[in-house]
């Protein structure tokens, strides 16, 4: 899975992302990667082999940005949801 962070107004690439990714199929959590960062907002992410072809849901839960804790940009991430 390829992923890649941008602003939604402005279509530029978002860096020093912060987040946490889960995918499922069929009920099963097939890939579970917390606290990941991309640093130049792009990341590639790859489950085992799929005991299936049917659909996979992915949630990215957005920490923040920035390259320290606290992140900031939780205010406009709050604001899309």
């Amino acid at each position: 899975m390829n992923t890649i962070f941008s602003n939604m107004a402005t279509g530029s690439i978002l860096h020093d992302v912060n987040y946490d990714v889960v995918t499922m199929q069929n009920g099963e959590i097939v890939l579970s990667q917390m606290g990941m960062y991309a640093k130049d907002g792009k990341a590639d992410h790859t489950t085992a082999p799929l005991s299936t072809d049917n659909h996979v849901e992915v949630m990215i839960v957005l920490q923040g940005i920035g390259s320290e804790a606290p992140y900031s940009g939780l205010e406009i991430y709050s604001k899309l949801r």
